[in-house]
């Protein structure tokens, strides 16, 4: 099998983060940017493998970012 391309998934709380931990364990993810409200929420994610935890109270931009890494 080949990996998937970039993703980015926009709010990964309880829905994204159940397809964010699936994708990943999944092993064909590539590089996947996850954001959050509060960086309690997003820090925990960061710890997945290929991915890249942004959360918009430190970063208002956080899900343009994340948009623009994914195809």
């Amino acid at each position: 099998m080949s990996a998937i391309p970039p993703l980015a998934i926009l709010g990964a709380g309880s829905m994204g983060g159940a397809i964010l931990r699936g994708v990943v364990a999944s092993g064909l993810a590539g590089p996947i940017a996850v954001t959050n409200r509060r960086v309690a929420t997003a820090a925990p994610l960061s710890a997945l493998a290929g991915v890249t935890s942004l959360a918009l109270e430190e970063r208002p931009d956080a899900n343009t970012e994340a948009a623009a890494s994914a195809d």
